[in-house]
């Protein structure tokens, strides 16, 4: 019968490799083989680890797909072997920076726009939750079940048509709040392009002051303000929550019977708008402020 010989005499050879079949022996040097490449795949026996291998096996030169995975962009191969968790350690190629800033840009024009169309359609919604209140006095005085002599006096008036006022003032609270949250993503968005807008007026600032050129849009990352009562945005909160409040304020001071005090009136319109006031004052980070995302890298808040 043949005698086999131990394992640690062999060499595992794969095509068009060349290998020593001499015994190894402990302490020489490491061979570093790149994956992918025909040749030995095996090293001599490591010092510490007591690894088999093989001495003077020949390192192959890599192959095209080993050159292709080296050089490519986000692979940086440390050479001779060392330690795995060192290599591919995803570095970027500057040219693949613009390809980024490029997804980052369009991401966020598309978020902007769909919050502005948003809110335009969120203060519609409210607007035509308040207008069905006299959409429906009007259907009902067209019915004639509501005398038109009947509008004409406060104790006259049905008690469904205060109840109609103030169930579709507390429905328009569920736009408006809507509306808030849509403001809030459209000028957040709004500063991110500014921040980019940023960025490449500060890389191209001398190219600009040589052609007499200037940005006529803002650069400014803290533009527009979380909460301004003059721009569109405040206007809109403030008067949808005028007419809600309105609304709410009518249609229970009806139902309970009250006599129409106009001071009464106006405290309860005031009261209840200055609440609704109050939720978009503190959801636009005024009174308080939001809990910051993680900034790992240490990069300066430039949003308001």
């Amino acid at each position: 019968m043949r005698r086999v010989p131990p394992r640690q005499y062999l060499a595992r050879r794969s095509p068009g490799a060349t290998a020593n079949p001499r015994k190894v022996t402990a302490g020489q040097p490491n061979v570093t083989v790149a994956a992918g490449t025909a040749g030995t795949v095996t090293a001599s026996r490591h010092p510490e680890t007591g690894l088999p291998g093989f001495p003077g096996a020949a390192v192959p030169q890599q192959s095209s797909y080993t050159s292709q995975i080296t050089h490519s962009p986000g692979f940086a191969v440390a050479a001779g072997g060392g330690d795995p968790s060192s290599q591919g350690s995803g570095q970027i190629e500057p040219g693949e920076y613009l390809a980024l800033l490029t997804a980052d840009f369009q991401g966020l024009y598309q978020v902007n726009v769909a919050a502005a169309s948003e809110r335009l359609t969120l203060v519609r919604f409210a607007l035509s939750l308040l207008a069905a209140p006299f959409a429906a006095t009007i259907a009902l005085v067209s019915a004639k079940v509501v005398t038109p002599a009947m509008l004409e006096s406060w104790a006259r008036l049905p008690p469904y048509l205060f109840a109609l006022l103030a169930a579709f003032g507390v429905l328009a609270i569920v736009p408006y709040l809507r509306m808030i949250e849509a403001s809030l993503t459209h000028e957040r968005t709004a500063r991110g392009l500014n921040n980019f807008r940023l960025l490449y007026s500060r890389a191209l600032h001398a190219e600009f002051l040589a052609s007499g050129w200037s940005p006529n849009l803002p650069v400014d990352p803290d533009y527009p303000e979380s909460f301004a009562p003059l721009s569109w945005p405040g206007i809109n909160a403030i008067v949808l929550a005028t007419l809600e409040a309105s609304y709410i304020t009518v249609g229970v001071a009806g139902l309970a019977r009250v006599r129409p005090a106009p001071l009464l009136i106006a405290f309860g319109i005031v009261a209840v708008a200055l609440l609704l006031l109050s939720v978009y004052y503190i959801r636009t980070n005024v009174s308080r402020r939001r809990k910051e995302p993680a900034n790992p890298l240490g990069f300066p808040r430039v949003e308001t």
